[in-house]
């Protein structure tokens, strides 16, 4: 469309002996949105990556940036030097020849003084933490270092379209979260729009105004992080995004009937999947329950206890149950439950025969 900023339009791409990658991706993302192309490895991520940048022509469709028209079909419109954007590959691409405040200078292409480029330089080194590393070679810091190095490289360049093939990947918990807000910070300031691959669905969820969930170079689900965990498209889907339970259901005249208790929805399917994330249960009074089921395990896990529970029905359960609502309670002992408001997530079961095969 004329007003976004990046718009992808059925991409196709397929290897040289026609392995296919990407199957009419399509996709739009407005100016200053951070995005995540989330999905498993080898779903088309980093090739959309390498499609925007002009690094590879795609064998349908097209791609705009800025609201001009950079690649049709098999035609590279504007060379990827031209696209005036900042990429930072999954492998770093560093300069190995240079130091690291040298890689940083020779990213910075803006019309300043060497000492002003220098003192910007060692700025964001400081920031990233890695300002002990400014002297020395790639080859001499660690692969941490080194993907910090490469992200710093990505904020000096000032552009206004940020490219980014897992970032964060090789750091440490601590160190992940704390740079991963440095960074947003800084392209919300500068009003940047991002776009991060990653195979890790927590990360794009904190990181992003919209996710673009791939699977099998195809896009499943465009949308909020919130449309993506509460409202997934597919069963699929509900279990990349975070931990579920699942049952077999089938409708009758009280409802739909799991191993787990009769639940009062309804099912357009043949076969139906109803699945709880672990999170979405509560204790409830017994006339309220539409689970009953018997304490097996508890495991204390910090906010939350780690529940499992077999219901009188057979079916097992895990659920996260906060501390105040369960420590009382006893391996062995009776529980009643039911789903959070807003809980129950209801599937086809005829798009993922092999869920229950076993």
């Amino acid at each position: 469309m004329e007003n976004d900023f990046v718009s992808v339009h059925k991409l196709t791409y397929a290897t040289q002996d026609d392995h296919p990658i990407l199957d009419n991706v399509s996709f739009s993302i407005p100016k200053g949105a951070i995005v995540s192309l989330l999905g498993e490895s080898g779903s088309g991520k980093s090739t959309v990556l390498r499609a925007l940048s002009g690094l590879i022509s795609v064998d349908a469709g097209d791609i705009s940036l800025r609201g001009e028209h950079v690649t049709s079909a098999e035609t590279i419109l504007v060379s990827p030097g031209q696209r005036k954007l900042a990429y930072m590959f999954q492998d770093y691409a560093l300069f190995p020849h240079m130091t690291a405040l040298r890689n940083m200078t020779a990213c910075d292409h803006r019309k300043h003084k060497n000492a002003q480029k220098q003192a910007d330089a060692e700025d964001i080194l400081s920031r990233l933490e890695i300002e002990d590393c400014a002297e020395k070679y790639p080859h001499e810091m660690s692969g941490g270092e080194q993907q910090r190095l490469a992200l710093a490289r990505t904020l000096i360049m000032q552009r206004d379209l940020i490219l980014l093939d897992e970032p964060f990947s090789h750091l440490d918990t601590r160190l992940r979260d704390k740079l991963r807000n440095i960074v947003i910070k800084s392209f919300k300031e500068r009003g940047a729009t991002v776009i991060m691959v990653t195979h890790d669905p927590a990360e794009a969820m904190q990181f992003s105004d919209q996710i673009i969930y791939m699977r099998s170079g195809t896009v499943v689900q465009s949308g909020t992080p919130e449309d993506f965990y509460l409202r997934p498209v597919d069963f699929q889907t509900a279990q990349f995004g975070g931990l579920v339970n699942a049952y077999l259901g089938d409708m009758t005249e009280d409802g739909l009937q799991t191993d787990i208790g009769v639940f009062p929805v309804t099912s357009e399917y043949k076969k139906t999947i109803l699945s709880l994330r672990y999170e979405n249960f509560m204790i409830t009074k017994k006339e309220n329950a539409l689970i009953k089921g018997v304490l097996t395990h508890k495991l204390f896990a910090g906010a939350y206890y780690v529940c499992h529970i077999t219901s009188d029905l057979g079916g097992d359960i895990i659920a996260y149950l906060q501390p105040e609502d369960i420590a009382d309670y006893h391996i062995g002992e009776v529980l009643y439950l039911s789903p959070k408001p807003g809980g129950v997530m209801i599937f086809d079961a005829e798009n993922c025969p092999d869920i229950f095969s076993e």
